[in-house]
């Protein structure tokens, strides 16, 4: 609110008529970023020749529902254990959970890997103060190593890592440590194909398989970025390189500490308004560019709510039948 008020209700207003019928186009590619991204997940699920096949459609509705559980909860993970639960039914836990592990794996390394290299360009491109460039190759520099130590982590074992800070925490007990073994150990194996004989034709189809669903993750953020040029080349600013290097990776960090609360309500804005004003562009931009996106995000929290709820009462009717059926 004090944002908004800040900024001032009728240039934000202003702002968004001027957008227009530009929304069409912009919510037709959240559309088509959706469907990139439950493409990719659907190649992380994928069979490596001995389970089945779960269908793409049924994927799309798990990363639909995941998305809309995302935005309305704080901390933004709570959709991907909804991910897990409507996929039970058509696959084995680990191999589910491992399927959302990479697809997270790979969108965090993209994120980190955008603010190093985005943050790097901002520092090429643009006139900044030595310190703020400088703080910027520095930013550049830690994302890289946070990226190498999440590979590290992974080739460890991410799942039994986390699991034993927990344990180191407190946080879970060893008698359940000890219990979750064998799926620790099974996710962890299927992260990465190494659970397959080197060389075997199912080896070369799994990797073909994750490669297949990190294209599709990156094909996923460029339509993201594209959206975010849209609007912006819409509302009356079009952005250089390095402007446009500048607000995608610094909008990585903002939309992180936007988690904490629902759809970043409040920190998107004042975030926004921040970095438009310190990049010269005006702020009431930054804050009409955050609530354009917010638009979008309700009619996919809306879309994807009624998608959990239709699918639960489908699949308790589906249980109901079998059961009158074996009676």
């Amino acid at each position: 609110v004090v944002t908004v008020v800040t900024v001032g209700l009728d240039t934000i207003l202003g702002h968004l008529a001027t957008i227009g019928w530009w929304f069409a186009l912009v919510i037709g590619l959240e559309v088509l970023i959706t469907a990139c991204d439950a493409a990719a997940l659907a190649q992380f699920l994928a069979s490596d020749g001995r389970s089945r096949v779960v269908s793409y459609g049924r994927v799309l509705i798990a990363q639909v529902a995941g998305r809309a559980i995302n935005a309305v909860t704080p901390g933004g993970n709570l959709g991907e254990v909804t991910k897990v639960t409507m996929l039970l039914d058509h696959a084995a836990l680990p191999r589910v959970v491992a399927a959302v592990l990479r697809y997270n794996v790979v969108v965090l390394l993209l994120s980190l890997l955008t603010i190093a290299v985005g943050g790097a360009i901002t520092a090429l491109v643009l006139e900044l103060p030595r310190s703020i460039a400088t703080a910027l190759y520095v930013g550049a520099a830690v994302s890289v190593l946070v990226a190498g130590g999440l590979v590290w982590l992974v080739r460890r074992g991410l799942a039994r890592s986390f699991v034993a800070l927990a344990g180191w925490l407190r946080i879970l007990s060893r008698k359940r440590r000890a219990r979750w073994k064998q799926t620790l150990e099974d996710i962890d194996a299927r992260l990465l194909p190494r659970h397959l004989p080197a060389g075997s034709k199912r080896r070369a189809r799994l990797r073909a398989r994750l490669g297949g669903g990190v294209a599709w993750v990156l094909v996923s953020r460029a339509l993201s970025w594209t959206s975010l040029w849209i609007l912006l080349a819409a509302a009356g600013e079009v952005v250089s390189l390095g402007f446009l290097a500048a607000i995608v990776s610094a909008g990585v960090l903002i939309g992180w500490i936007a988690s904490v609360v629902p759809m970043g309500l409040g920190i998107s804005e004042s975030g926004n308004y921040a970095l438009f004003a310190g990049l010269g562009v005006d702020p009431a931009l930054g804050v009409t560019i955050v609530i354009a996106r917010r638009v979008t995000t309700v009619l996919y929290a809306a879309l994807g709510l009624v998608m959990i709820a239709t699918s639960a009462t489908v699949d308790r009717t589906r249980r109901a039948r079998r059961r009158r059926h074996r009676a």
